[in-house]
């Protein structure tokens, strides 16, 4: 029964890692997404930086050279504080990449573990469906286990009689 209890919770254990490679996988593609988001906000701040940079070109002999300045500064502050938050974002896709690879490795260690327990040709995916066949296994298992007790103790029985005869 000890066996059953190990099985059954490196099965709850393989479906939690699964579970939570589901989630990461999950976080990483909205991540993704929304790195793709703030890339296009930093094409489209370049764009209408330059479209700004070519208005202030035509504009400048209707304005002062200073308000000029101040429109490249605050639209280059802009371009900086995206970029900043592109960088931040493609920080957080690789750690959340990282995870999943970390969970992947679990999993498949739990899974060789399963397959020594259980052994090589047993379906995991088929025996999470029954929970019940842990019990049979182990219930055949340990009824095996008593017949090879019982057939060396009477192959001891009978060798021991043997022995006695001849003396």
């Amino acid at each position: 029964f000890f066996g059953d209890f190990i099985i059954v919770e490196l099965s709850k254990k393989n479906q939690q890692l699964q579970a939570a490679v589901e989630q990461e996988k999950i976080k990483t593609k909205q991540h993704s997404n929304r790195v793709r988001e703030l890339q296009r906000e930093v094409l489209y701040s370049a764009h209408f930086l330059y479209i700004l940079t070519t208005v202030v070109d035509v504009a400048e002999h209707l304005t002062p050279a200073r308000t000029q300045l101040r429109i490249l500064r605050l639209e280059a502050h802009t371009v900086k504080s995206l970029q900043e938050k592109l960088a931040a974002a493609n920080l957080k896709v690789a750690e959340y990449r990282n995870q999943v690879q970390s969970c992947k490795q679990e999993l498949k260690v739990a899974q060789k573990v399963l397959a020594t327990e259980l052994g090589e040709d047993v379906n995991l995916q088929q025996l999470s469906r029954c929970p019940g066949s842990f019990r049979i296994r182990s219930q055949q298992i340990l009824a095996l286990q008593q017949r090879v007790g019982e057939s060396s103790d009477s192959s001891r029985v009978g060798t021991h009689g043997n022995q006695s005869r001849l003396i």
